[in-house]
This record gives C-alpha cells, sequence and structure tokens, in this order.
C-alpha cells in the first residue's frame, strides 16, 4: 500500500512490552540482555530508504548468566 510504513530514514530501537529487568529475569521466554530495553544502549538501529525495504533481522544477545543466591 502507498505510504504504508515508515519515512526513509535513521532509525533506533529498543524491544518493548515488558521492562529490561523482567526481559532478564523472564522464567516463561526467552532470556534478552537488558541494554535492549533503552534506546542509548540497545544497539538496535534501522536504515530506512525511499520505496521497498528489506530489513535484516536482529540478532540479540541472550541475557548474562543469573548468579545464584545463597
Amino acid at each position: 500500500v502507498m505510504g504504508d510504513g515508515a519515512p526513509a530514514g535513521e532509525y533506533t530501537g529498543r524491544l518493548r512490552g515488558a521492562s529490561a529487568r523482567s526481559m532478564a529475569k523472564s522464567e516463561s521466554g526467552p532470556r534478552f540482555h537488558p541494554k535492549y530495553g533503552k534506546h542509548g544502549t540497545s544497539g538496535l538501529t534501522a536504515t530506512v530508504e525511499p520505496g521497498e525495504n528489506v530489513l535484516e533481522p536482529f540478532d540479540l544477545e541472550p541475557a548474562p548468566p543469573r548468579r545464584r543466591r545463597r
């Protein structure tokens, strides 16, 4: 559809829907590194060019190993 999608430009992003802390502590799903919860530390960027774009998927790091409580 013409006009559908993002305007051309540089974009930064973050993972949304759960806090960075809960992403790192999730018991029920993938655990992603907490850095992905903030624009300033996520490193998630994309360039949208005029016309049709095919963007590569992001390669996400897992959360660091949990420290065992004693």
